[in-house]
Parts: structure tokens; C-alpha cells; sequence
């Protein structure tokens, strides 16, 4: 994937002197800012200004004297008298969030499982009593190729087939 792909929807503007990028801010990662709209962020130019000069100060202190920032209310600019400095903010940037939005969280509780570390602790227990531990493998797998929504907490009590249909 080359440069120009990967800060898509970004574009870069070649100059006499300096290279720029903008973002027409639109639509493009709503998301973030929706998540912090009680503390006052649009996603605005200036809410990208903001990101950006964060960006900045925590990965990549070193370009913070040479790439610059030129927020507008709709529209997102960062330019630089160094166009190497300015690819490697904007391949920074596209590391950092190649997998956002595909990142999903699910909490599983396993529930009591045949361990050595249950028999230990329950030595009266009957093994055959509680799941064996290949069920919350299946379990995990279950989920992680599932379409299930981000954030949801799982007790394995039964067998993966006795679960819920698929949210």
C-alpha cells in the first residue's frame, strides 16, 4: 500500500517550498470525536489540530519543530518545508490507526472449568461435573469470528452450542 493510500481520505499538496496535507474534516472518523462530545469536541479542523499536536508531543517529538499546523473550522492542514518529515507523520499515522474500528473487546468469564488449579482448590469436586477447558477455547473462538458487538461480557456456563444467536 503506498503512502497516498493509507492517509486516505487526506490528501497531499505539493508546493514551490513546502508539502502540505489536508483533510476536508466532513465525516471522516466522526467516531472519535462523538465518543468526547461532552467535553466540547466537533471533529472540527480544530478538534484534528488538537489530535494532531498530541500526536505529535507523545509519538514523534522530533518533528514538532518541523512539521506545522494550520487548522481551520472545516478543514485540517499540516505542512512542512520537509516532506520527508511530513510522510513519516502521516506513516505514523496510518500505523496507528490501521486497525481502528476493528478492534472489538469481549469479556468472557469461564465459568467453573476442569483445571488442576480447580481440583486443587474443590479436591471433593467430581471432574466430570464441570466443562473441561477445550469449551471455552471453543468459546473464544465462538466470538472472536462471530459479528458480536464490542464490550460484551460472556459467562461459559454451557456449551458454545447452547449460546445466544448472534447479536
Amino acid at each position: 500500500m503506498s503512502t497516498l493510500e493509507a492517509i486516505s481520505p487526506f490528501q497531499i499538496v505539493q508546493g514551490d517550498r513546502s508539502t502540505s496535507v489536508i483533510l476536508n474534516v466532513g465525516d471522516y472518523r466522526a467516531d472519535i470525536f462523538a465518543e468526547r462530545a461532552e467535553d466540547g469536541f466537533e471533529g472540527n479542523g480544530y478538534d484534528w489540530g488538537s489530535l494532531a499536536t498530541v500526536f505529535l508531543e507523545e509519538k514523534m517529538p522530533e518533528l514538532i519543530d518541523i512539521v506545522r499546523l494550520d487548522p481551520e473550522g472545516s478543514m485540517f492542514c499540516a505542512y512542512s518545508s520537509d516532506k520527508q518529515a511530513l510522510e513519516t507523520l502521516l506513516g505514523a499515522y496510518a500505523d496507528e490507526t490501521a486497525f481502528t474500528g476493528r478492534i472489538r473487546v469481549h469479556i468472557i468469564d469461564p465459568g467453573a472449568t476442569r483445571t488442576r488449579m480447580r481440583a486443587l482448590a474443590f479436591p471433593g469436586e467430581e471432574p466430570e461435573s464441570v466443562k473441561p477447558p477445550e469449551v471455552i477455547g471453543k468459546a473464544i473462538v465462538e466470538r472472536l469470528t462471530a459479528k458480536a458487538p464490542t464490550g460484551e461480557r460472556i459467562r461459559v456456563d454451557a456449551e458454545v452450542a447452547e449460546w445466544p444467536a448472534e447479536a
